[in-house]
């Protein structure tokens, strides 16, 4: 079989369509050591869509795609030239994996943009049932379940109405006297779950594991004013008579209609914002007051040190590394073993033996689905390494 007759057996095995004799043949072209070069191409031509294949094809494809390990290992995973750390050995697994349950993907995967939607499918395994906790601004401190058979009324004042529609979905609903203000909410997010607040004016933001976010029941006439300790996506509806405000304790973003990605956890230096839509301006925090205005255009992110002046605006080199949290799977290009851990521990009730682990970096994708112990091993069959769990603690042999 020539090359040409190989690629349309590839782009049919691409659609689904092959044969059970045409399956046979694509089997015996990918377990072909001569074929792997080629094979690859084909790979990093394509946008491979994932799909749910039976046990069986699962397992012949694991067989198949073994066969490209050195492949990989030499073509693909070559150290960074300006670091003096390898990448964890990790898309020799990839490749085994990427066409049997979509579960991990390659680089070259096309990126597919989605819509701002419900994360119910996207929970990280978790002891507890609660989705979040909600403070009302009568002191009231409600815990909401991850699962609801029907919308739940949390709190109603002057013809305005705080839902809980699903178990990861709140709305505010209804327009008030223009007294409620300092009607204020705190909600915090369990580990391991995400959670979308959808406002009155239809500006709605999604929070991710372990934040804490504090709101209005209704907002004032000249601006819109929120806090954030931890990371939110945000979309903003556009309003340039009233602003949108996101204060953390290191920074002011002041927005007027956008979409953009904020992250400042307690347990890390670096605060970013990242924008995609709109235009904003960040401004860091010296106590009570505030620096000069950085401002970011779409495709650039702004990043902050919490203990220096420092500041630094770069590129969004691939906006799915920022938002792949809102669409169940954390992507990663070349990041830290401990940037990885340091997510995890907002997902788990783990700690890290931080002194241990080495300075190793990743490039793939962990699906938030995953429970703890299935991440554990996926980076240990992957990597030179071996991370184990000893009661909460994570450590390394």
């Amino acid at each position: 079989m020539n090359q040409e007759d190989l690629k349309k057996l590839f782009e049919k095995y691409i659609a689904g369509n092959c044969t059970s004799e045409e399956l046979d043949t694509f089997f015996q072209f990918v377990r072909n050591k001569k074929n792997e070069e080629f094979l690859f191409d084909l790979m990093r031509q394509h946008d491979v869509e994932e799909e749910l294949w039976t046990t069986e094809f699962r397992e012949q494809m694991q067989i198949a795609f073994e066969k490209t390990d050195d492949f990989l290992a030499k073509k693909i995973l070559q150290p960074a030239k300006t670091h003096k750390i390898a990448y964890l050995k990790w898309l020799p697994y990839v490749a085994a994996s990427i066409l049997l349950s979509g579960a991990i993907f390659l680089g070259w995967q096309k990126w597919q943009e989605s819509p701002f939607k419900e994360p119910s499918s996207i929970l990280v395994n978790n002891k507890t049932d609660n989705q979040a906790e909600i403070k009302l601004p009568n002191g009231e401190l409600i815990f909401l379940a991850s699962e609801i058979k029907t919308p739940q009324l949390l709190f109603e004042k002057d013809q305005v109405q705080l839902l809980q529609k699903t178990g990861s979905r709140l709305e505010i609903i209804g327009k008030g006297s223009g007294l409620l203000t300092n009607e204020l909410l705190e909600l915090k997010i369990a580990k391991g779950k995400r959670m979308q607040l959808c406002f009155a004016d239809g500006s709605l933001v999604m929070l991710n594991s372990t934040s804490h976010f504090t709101f209005p029941l209704e907002f004032a006439a000249q601006e819109r004013k929120t806090e954030l300790l931890g990371e939110g996506y945000f979309e903003i509806a556009h309003n340039p008579q009233k602003p949108f405000f996101v204060k953390t304790p290191t920074q002011l973003v002041q927005v007027y209609g956008t979409k953009f990605n904020v992250r400042e956890y307690p347990d890390e230096n670096i605060v970013s914002t990242a924008l995609f839509e709109g235009k904003v301006s960040v401004r860091k925090r010296h106590g009570d007051a505030y620096g000069r205005a950085d401002f970011l255009t779409p495709g650039k992110k702004l990043l902050l040190a919490k203990n220096s002046h420092s500041n630094e605006k770069a590129e969004i080199e691939n906006d799915k590394e920022i938002r792949g949290w809102i669409t169940g799977r954390r992507y990663y290009n070349g990041v830290a073993l401990k940037t990885i851990l340091r997510d995890l521990s907002h997902d788990f009730d783990i700690l890290i033996d931080w002194d241990k682990i080495p300075e190793l970096r990743f490039q793939g994708t962990i699906p938030q689905d995953f429970a703890l112990d299935q991440i554990i091993e996926l980076i240990n069959q992957t990597a030179n390494i071996k991370l184990y769990k000893r009661n909460n603690l994570i450590t390394i042999q």
